[in-house]
């Protein structure tokens, strides 16, 4: 018949009945180490799901066409100066590689799709900060300065990554 839950509620080792779907309450020990690996888990899955669901049924499916004259639009927006500069070549070497993904094997793909989605966000989030740090004032640029010094090596290091792999 089970416990009623005024009782569940003031039984503190009933407690978790009570919280249902709410998961761990607690912040310390084991509980907090088997919620944070189940996490990564279902995030690494949903972004090796989302990379391939880009790769294969976005871009190779109508032979990368789609990225080309996404790509062509962006470009066509980019702000003069260093930092569109910069974009404007992360969005030609993403072009390249998707012009390269193309003909290269399928089967070769599959382990790096998420590299690939990695390169494309990159080259994305190079696009927007050069255009935040045009249109924007001085704390906007820092934030590209920024981008640029820490997080746009990682897009040379994922194409190059991509590219061994065909």
């Amino acid at each position: 018949m089970g416990i009623p839950l005024a009782l569940q509620v003031q039984a503190p080792e009933l407690q978790h009945q009570v919280f249902g779907g709410h998961g761990y309450v607690r912040e310390w020990g084991i509980e907090q180490i088997v919620r944070d690996v189940r996490v990564a888990m279902i995030y690494e899955g949903s972004n090796e799901i989302q990379a391939q669901d880009l790769l294969f049924r976005k871009v190779l499916a109508d032979k990368g066409i789609a990225l080309r004259e996404w790509i062509e639009q962006l470009l066509a927006d980019m702000p003069e100066g260093p930092a569109g500069d910069l974009a404007r070549s992360d969005l030609e070497t993403l072009g390249a590689l998707g012009e390269a993904v193309v003909k290269a094997s399928a089967q070769s793909l599959y382990p790096v799709a998420g590299d690939f989605l990695r390169c494309t966000t990159l080259a994305l989030m190079s696009w927007a900060w050069s255009l935040l740090a045009t249109r924007g004032g001085p704390q906007l640029l820092e934030g590209q300065q920024a981008f640029t010094r820490w997080v746009r090596p990682e897009f040379a290091m994922r194409v190059s990554i991509v590219r061994q792999s065909m």
